[in-house]
């Protein structure tokens, strides 16, 4: 064990670590950085080949990478790299300057003025879903959730950002998103391989997927531009009106990058959220006693969403298990200093929300489901960064409110519906993709409420 930067350094891998560094102990993902929290503390120090990757896990640490001294922290890293490959240059993962032209565009879109729209439209979907779940409690089938949670996100997102029933084109998105998601997560562990044949065959396969959503955002794009101009509901109009130059090439860019990353974290934390709710029957009924208070006439109004306390605690519970992204990088651009421990230029220093959304330090049994953490009182005693789902700073989750309002709604309309079984015959495993999500999806079969 040595030290450099002020930081902890575990040994290198056996035998080809003065060239590899930490490659193979990053290559198990999840189960590494875990016990390179455990072992050696908040300030860690990893190498990729020459690449020196500094894990942070102290919060008052990550607090002064992600906001008090942000300016000297950009996305530019390799793993950000990987998914500008897949989503061009968008308001997502570019930095600085670029970031802030984007983000002035599409902040609208994400704003207080926006809410009513939002609420008639997760409303409407939601009232879509209900009667698909009708049929399936009808028929006593035990169906895999996982992909509908997928298909209502990408509803949501189609018609709250692009003004556009997706409609049709949902079940083909999300074929084409779910194999580029997981072509990217191999791609970014084929980094830290040694095989080229494999990077080399890896490649290929990316391309494909990448040309194949091309074509068919590209078939949404000039549908947009065919109809009525409306930039305060669609941003593909909003981005047309911009003003600084615009070329297909650029709408295909943000179009991608909001499909890609404004759907897989809601649609992945939804579908933790039944799978806790069908293990947990107690919670079931707790919460639906909670919706049948808020909403004493029956009718679920997207409005009264936030008086739903119980349930918000439920939903925290389960992005603190499960946080949509459970890690990211930031690349220092001047050297720096944080709490004594040095930072050359260059370095990529890496936050893992996972890491902190499980330090015993802050939460007592930390792998233990249990939504009482997120009472008032608990949440005042503990670290305000010992919670990040969203982020933090102003690189945060910029449609964190929607994603909320999106995923309360549908939950209170399945719990009121419904009683959530789990399966008897498909477990549910984390996978360790860009996001934390369940392996084989989420199996239930629904028994309808009286």
């Amino acid at each position: 064990m040595s030290c450099n930067h002020n930081f902890i350094m575990p040994p290198k891998d056996p035998i080809i670590g003065f060239l590899s560094g930490h490659i193979l102990g990053l290559s198990k993902r999840l189960d590494y950085f875990l016990h390179c929290h455990r072992e050696y503390g908040d300030f860690v120090h990893l190498k990729i080949a020459s690449l020196n990757v500094l894990m942070v896990s102290d919060p008052e640490a990550v607090n002064y990478v992600l906001k008090k001294n942000t300016k000297n922290y950009t996305k530019n890293t390799p793993a950000y790299k990987v998914v500008e490959s897949v989503t061009g240059k968008g308001v997502f993962t570019q930095s600085e300057k670029p970031w802030l032209k984007l983000r002035k565009v599409s902040q609208p879109f994400f704003s207080n003025k926006q809410t009513e729209n939002w609420e008639r439209i997760v409303e409407s979907v939601c009232a879509d879903f209900l009667e698909n779940c009708k049929e399936i409690s009808t028929k006593g089938d035990e169906v895999n959730f996982s992909p509908k949670m997928t298909q209502y996100a990408l509803r949501v997102l189609g018609e709250t950002i692009f003004d556009k029933d997706l409609g049709e084109h949902v079940e083909v998105f999300d074929q084409h998103l779910g194999k580029l998601i997981d072509i990217t997560n191999k791609v970014i562990t084929q980094k830290l391989s040694l095989n080229l044949i494999s990077k080399m065959k890896q490649k290929r396969e990316f391309k494909l997927a990448v040309e194949n959503l091309e074509r068919l955002i590209t078939t949404f794009i000039e549908e947009a531009k065919t109809k009525e101009h409306n930039p305060e509901r669609n941003m593909i109009h909003a981005f047309l009106d911009a003003p600084f130059e615009v070329d297909h090439q650029f709408l295909l860019d943000q179009v991608k990058t909001m499909i890609f990353a404004g759907h897989e974290t809601t649609s992945t934390v939804l579908s933790w959220a039944l799978h806790f709710l069908s293990i947990h029957p107690e919670w079931q009924e707790r919460l639906c006693k909670e919706i049948e208070e808020v909403f004493s006439d029956g009718d679920i109004r997207a409005s009264k969403l936030d008086e739903l306390v119980e349930l918000e605690m439920f939903t925290n519970e389960t992005m603190r298990l499960y946080p949509p992204a459970w890690s990211f990088a930031r690349r220092a651009l001047e050297d720096d200093d944080i709490l004594g421990h040095q930072i050359k230029k260059g370095d990529v220093v890496s936050i893992s929300p996972y890491l902190l959304h499980h330090d015993e330090r802050y939460w007592e049994d930390p792998f233990i489901f249990n939504p009482m953490r997120f009472t008032r009182e608990e949440t005042e005693k503990r670290h305000p960064v010992s919670f990040l789902p969203f982020g933090l700073g102003p690189r945060a989750c910029i449609g964190e409110k929607l994603s909320r309002m999106e995923m309360k709604m549908l939950l209170s309309t399945l719990i009121r519906n419904f009683r959530l079984i789990p399966s008897k015959k498909v477990e549910v495993v984390m996978e360790q993709v860009l996001t934390l999500r369940p392996l084989n999806g989420v199996h239930l079969s629904l028994e309808k409420r009286d």
